[in-house]
């Protein structure tokens, strides 16, 4: 089995992720409700929606904050990928060398041209 990683998609939805949480971030679900409670002052409905207002609170900075370490997790991922195919790119030219192969004619992984409207605007 093979599988294809190409970091820079890895880097594109950390961005993509970053971008989510500061929205996400920014966002004041409860906003709404505050006046409810000061419209119904004591009242079951305003306490159940003081007590909405902070869950929501918790929650979106919760995932906030989820998110932004997943953010860095995915950097971090496609930075390891990279770092690891060079290794094994060296290892694997020192293995060549030890055993007496000659040099390839051709890089072990090629880049193969984008076909003309393979990509017509949109990511992966």
């Amino acid at each position: 089995m093979t599988i294809e990683v190409i970091p820079e998609d890895i880097r594109r939805a950390g961005r993509r992720m970053s971008d989510v949480a500061d929205v996400v971030g920014d966002a004041r679900p409860g906003e709404g409700l505050k006046t409810l409670s000061g419209a119904l002052p004591g009242s079951k409905s305003a306490s159940a929606a003081a007590g909405l207002i902070e869950a929501w609170a918790v929650r979106f900075k919760d995932w906030h904050t989820d998110a932004l370490a997943h953010h860095g997790a995915l950097l971090k991922c496609a930075d390891y990928y990279e770092a690891e195919d060079r290794k094994a790119a060296r290892e694997a030219e020192e293995f060549r060398r030890q055993i007496g192969l000659p040099a390839p004619a051709a890089p072990p992984i090629q880049q193969f041209p984008t076909l003309p409207g393979a990509n017509d605007g949109h990511d992966r």
